[in-house]
């Protein structure tokens, strides 16, 4: 049974049809899942140059790990570390052209949903250097189509996504509190630090999974195989569609999820009982609900039943080792804490030269900002005290992501007319939310 489906055959007593900014960043999230992989890639260790060990230093953009790296010796770009991809992907083919890039082959490629194909061509052996280490040759694949309406949704640029097969067989640390991303020998890497939780994992087609424990209510608790991505700015992601016990919640939101290859990704919003792997344990998470493809998974082995993503992920000191197939896991401070979403019912996205300036690309109903009139194709000038001209992209999400009953003010510009509006933030997943 689809989501969908089990919807209407539920009846469940609130259905809100809107995206929130948070869910927006599932643009991201495994953008892109290559149906051949490619073949004969070399092992990480190469970048290491003889080393036990490097360092790396990231950006965390609204929610994604992104590194600047050099682009065939000439080009210098910024691309999302993501364990939950494969392949090195570019995303701007022009750049290729501009570069004059040989390519070996064209692939067909397919979202992270299973349902929509794009092309890519495959590029050989392309000199790929991290800031302060060594260039390595590494095969990249390369959109043919450039991806829309995606650094709009962003609110920043990015240039395509640095995936497992560039540190495989490496145990990777990712340090969230000092932005760092070190990379170690497999065979020289010894924990030393104490604190840490050992999970074994999964590694296919150098992505890494773990076995949870998901309680969708208090009386069901589903064994869940997850995805440990950090390349979705999310919390937490189920397949309703690959085990029966995984239903929606009572109260959900429906609505665009984020974009993929050739559109809106379609899916649910909630909060499930809780989650646990190990002595960890979360609960009440908000979680997206999201089908993969019917005729899909019926083509290959079922590999998942969701995602643990970067907004959960970074609530801890983790190293993956790749050989070894492990996993260990040091919790931060108040790392079960509430995790936060939008409560406005706006989807803003940032346009311009810059991205510095923010129009709403749409408004769903039965939300706060509908109901305060606020329209598709305003221009937002100010939020609260603060000018546009001095927002990001993210501030605007923590705003909108504060607690409920705060007055959210906007001054917006509607066909080159200024007009005030504002409205009071309000849980979403509760009755009241109707």
């Amino acid at each position: 049974m689809s989501l969908l489906e089990h919807y209407k055959f539920n009846q469940h007593p609130i259905l809100v049809e809107r995206s929130s900014l948070k869910i927006n960043r599932y643009i991201c999230f495994l953008i892109l899942f290559a149906v051949n992989t490619l073949t004969g890639q070399r092992l990480g260790i190469d970048i290491l140059d003889g080393k036990s060990s490097v360092e790396i230093p990231f950006q965390l953009q609204n929610g994604f790990i992104t590194v600047d790296l050099s682009f065939d010796n000439k080009l210098g770009l910024t691309f999302i570390f993501d364990t939950g991809a494969d392949n090195t992907i570019l995303f701007h083919k022009a750049y290729a052209d501009l570069l004059g890039i040989q390519y070996s082959k064209k692939i067909e490629i397919k979202g992270s949903d299973l349902r929509e194909s794009q092309f890519a061509l495959i590029a050989r052996n392309i000199p790929l250097r991290l800031q302060n280490q060594i260039a390595v040759p590494r095969d990249v694949l390369i959109l043919e189509e450039a991806l829309q309406l995606f650094q709009e949704s962003l609110g920043f640029d990015i240039d395509g996504i640095l995936g497992g097969s560039f540190f495989r067989g490496l145990v990777v640390e990712l340090d969230y509190t000092r932005k760092k991303i070190r990379l170690y020998h497999p065979t020289q890497f010894k924990l030393k630090k104490k604190g840490y939780t050992s999970f074994d994992i999964e590694v296919i087609a150098n992505k890494p999974y773990i076995y949870t424990k998901s309680i969708v209510n208090p009386r069901d608790t589903t064994r869940t195989k997850l995805l440990i991505d950090t390349g979705a700015a999310i919390p937490y992601l189920l397949h309703a569609n690959t085990d029966s016990s995984i239903v929606l919640p009572d109260y959900v939101i429906n609505g665009t999820i984020g974009h993929g290859l050739s559109g809106n990704l379609v899916g649910f919003m909630g909060k499930i009982h809780g989650l646990s792997f190990g002595p960890f344990e979360f609960n009440n998470i908000i979680t997206l609900f999201q089908d993969l493809s019917d005729i899909e998974t019926k083509k290959v082995e079922l590999i998942r039943n969701g995602i643990l993503g970067n907004e959960l992920l970074s609530r801890f000191s983790i190293y993956i080792d790749y050989l070894n197939k492990k996993l260990y896991a040091k919790p931060r401070k108040k790392y079960n804490k509430n995790f936060k979403y939008d409560k406005s019912g706006l989807i803003i996205f940032a346009f311009g030269p810059d991205l510095n300036q923010f129009y709403v690309k749409d408004v769903f109903p039965n939300t706060p900002a509908a109901e305060a009139g606020i329209l598709p194709g305003d221009i937002i000038k100010k939020v609260g005290i603060w000018k546009s001209t001095g927002l990001t992209l993210d501030k605007i999400v923590e705003l909108l992501q504060r607690k409920d009953g705060k007055k959210i003010k906007m001054k917006l510009e509607r066909d080159g007319v200024e007009i005030k509006k504002q409205f009071i933030l309000r849980d979403l997943f509760q009755e009241s939310g109707k």
